[in-house]
C-alpha cells in the first residue's frame, strides 16, 4: 500500500521565521527529556499577530514538522466539564493525550478569547484551561478506557472498565505535550489608532509593543507562557510574492500555473491593499482552476476510477 502524499507546508518568510524559533523548544517538550529535571524548563509558547496572518496554520504545522499529531481546539467553543449531552474538552484531550506516548502538539486557537467576558461560564473555561496549562487534570474528567488492559482480561468485565490512571496522563501533558497558544489581542491595538484583522487601504500596520501584548492578556494566563511572544506581523508584497513563487512551482498542471501567473499580480495587489493574509492563494486557486480551458477531470487530482459527475 503507498504511503498517502503530503502537500509540502509553503510558509512566507516571517511565518517560516517563527517556526524555526519554535521547533527546538516542541522537541524539548515532548522528547520527554523535560522528565526528572529539578526544575522543569518553561515551552507552552504565544503566537500573537492579525487575523489572516497565519497563526493557526503555522502553529498546526509544527507537529507535521517534527513528525507528532497535533490537536487543535478553538477555545471560544470550549465546553466546560458541567455540560450535559456534549463530550467535554478536557475529556478529548485526555483522550488524544492517551493515543499519543510518544508525543503531541496542542493548539489553543483564540486563547485570546478564553478569558473574556464575566460570566460563570466564561470563567469556568478560563478556569480549565489554566489547569491544562499546569499540567493537572480535574477530578470531575472523564478519563479514557485502558482498552490495551481490557483485551488482556481473560474474563470481559464489560461493568468495569479500567481507566487510564490519571497521574500517567498528567506526567505525559507535563512531560511529552507542545501546547501553542494563538490569539490577536485586538485590546493590544486600541492605543495605535489602527484597524486589526482584515484592514482596509494600503497603510502600513503598526504592530503593538510587547508592552501592549503584556497589558491585554490576563496575568494568569500569561504566567503559563514563555516570556517572548511571537509575533506575526502582517505580510507584505515580499511575503506574498515570495509564496505565490513557490506555490507555482509545485501546481503539477501546466495551464493551471499558466492562469496563476497571470492572476498572480491582481490577487497580490488585493491581498495587500484587504489584508486578505494566507487566504488569497486558496481564492487564487480556485480562479486559476475555474479559468484553466481544460475538462475538470483533468484538472483534479483524485484516482481515476472516482466518478465526480
Amino acid at each position: 500500500m503507498n504511503k498517502p502524499q503530503f502537500t509540502p507546508m509553503i510558509l512566507s518568510p516571517q511565518q517560516q521565521s517563527v517556526i524555526n524559533e519554535l521547533i527546538p523548544i516542541a522537541k524539548i517538550a515532548t522528547s520527554g527529556i523535560r522528565s526528572g529535571m529539578p526544575f522543569p524548563p518553561r515551552t507552552h509558547s504565544l503566537i500573537a499577530g492579525t487575523s489572516g496572518g497565519g497563526k493557526s496554520f503555522l502553529a498546526s504545522s509544527i507537529g507535521t514538522r517534527i513528525g507528532l499529531p497535533t490537536m487543535v481546539i478553538n477555545v471560544p467553543s470550549w465546553v466546560v466539564l458541567s455540560a450535559r449531552n456534549e463530550p467535554w474538552t478536557l475529556s478529548i484531550i485526555c483522550e488524544f493525550i492517551y493515543k499519543a506516548p510518544n508525543g503531541s502538539v496542542i493548539v489553543l486557537d483564540e486563547v485570546d478569547k478564553g478569558s473574556n467576558g464575566s460570566s460563570d461560564w466564561s470563567t469556568t473555561i478560563f478556569c480549565e484551561l489554566l489547569g491544562l496549562l499546569d499540567g493537572v487534570i480535574p477530578l470531575s474528567t472523564k478519563l479514557p478506557i485502558d482498552m490495551d488492559d481490557m483485551s488482556s482480561w481473560e474474563i470481559p468485565l464489560p461493568n468495569s472498565p479500567i481507566l487510564v490512571e490519571r497521574d500517567v496522563l498528567e506526567k505525559r501533558l507535563r512531560e511529552r505535550v507542545y501546547i501553542v497558544g494563538c490569539g490577536a489581542w485586538q485590546h493590544a491595538w486600541r492605543s495605535n489608532s489602527r484597524q486589526i484583522g482584515f484592514p482596509m487601504g494600503k497603510a502600513s500596520i503598526e504592530p503593538p509593543s510587547r508592552e501592549q501584548l503584556l497589558h491585554s492578556m490576563e496575568p494568569e494566563l500569561r504566567q503559563r507562557f514563555r516570556s517572548k511572544i511571537c509575533w506575526l506581523p502582517p505580510m507584505c508584497r515580499s511575503d506574498y510574492q515570495t509564496v505565490s513563487d513557490s506555490i507555482v512551482k509545485s501546481i503539477p498542471h501546466p495551464e493551471v500555473r499558466r492562469v496563476w501567473c497571470a492572476l498572480a499580480d491582481a490577487a497580490i495587489d488585493q491581498a495587500v491593499a484587504d489584508g486578505l493574509g494566507m487566504r488569497v492563494f486558496e481564492e487564487l486557486m480556485l480562479a486559476a482552476m475555474l479559468q484553466t480551458p481544460q475538462p475538470r477531470e483533468s484538472i483534479n487530482t483524485a484516482p481515476a476510477t472516482l466518478n465526480l459527475e
